[in-house]
């Protein structure tokens, strides 16, 4: 996947980004504070691969995209009440079936975004470095996680297949300020506590 200038359609005076997944890199981590582009980022690929698959324009300047035989975005999931199903339970379920997708050698390219935020901090974690580490060693497919975990890429620095890149924001005046540019490397920095406090 080579992209230049994508954006989302939906979103006035969007932000341009670009997307850059092959052999070299076939796992973007993407981390950031909240509000930085990270889902947004994830919704603009998915748009852009789901229309160029349908052989509509995309919203890019520039596209070459290899063909997919399914894109799944492990993006929203939710509790079942009548199921007896939690959310985290739910994103278990989801991630299985990407993981059937992928053991059945088609060839996906999967969007995830904050995987396993239904359990507490350590389990996400752990879950999430063991997902992301065999996602990483799929040659079919392509992959672009966001997530919050900023410290996992401590512990996946060893893998190869995945690229680090980061959203960030500016801290001061009234109130963060967002560039929405996606940058390489990776962002620890934290917003959580600046939106809460009054005028955030």
């Amino acid at each position: 996947i080579a992209v230049s200038g994508a954006f989302h359609p939906l979103v006035a005076e969007a932000a341009r980004y670009d997307i850059d997944l092959g052999a070299h890199a076939r796992l973007l981590f993407i981390t950031g504070p909240n509000m930085a582009g990270k889902s947004t980022y994830l919704k603009s690929c998915g748009i852009v691969i789901a229309l160029a698959h349908v052989g509509m324009a995309v919203p890019a300047r520039r596209a070459r995209i290899s063909v997919f035989d399914s894109l799944c975005a492990v993006v929203t999931a939710h509790d079942d009440i009548g199921r007896g199903e939690s959310l985290f339970l739910a994103e278990v379920r989801r991630v299985g079936d990407l993981v059937a997708q992928l053991l059945a050698g088609g060839r996906v390219l999967a969007l995830a975004d904050e995987l396993f935020k239904g359990t507490n901090v350590m389990d996400a974690s752990d879950a999430t470095e063991a997902v992301v580490r065999g996602f990483a060693r799929c040659d079919r497919s392509a992959f672009i996680v966001a997530s919050h975990l900023a410290e996992l890429a401590v512990r996946l620095g060893d893998e190869e297949g995945i690229r680090f890149a980061h959203f960030d924001a500016a801290v001061g005046g009234p109130g963060p300020r967002f560039t929405y540019e996606l940058k390489p490397g990776v962002s620890r920095q934290r917003l959580g506590m600046v939106l809460l406090r009054p005028g955030g």
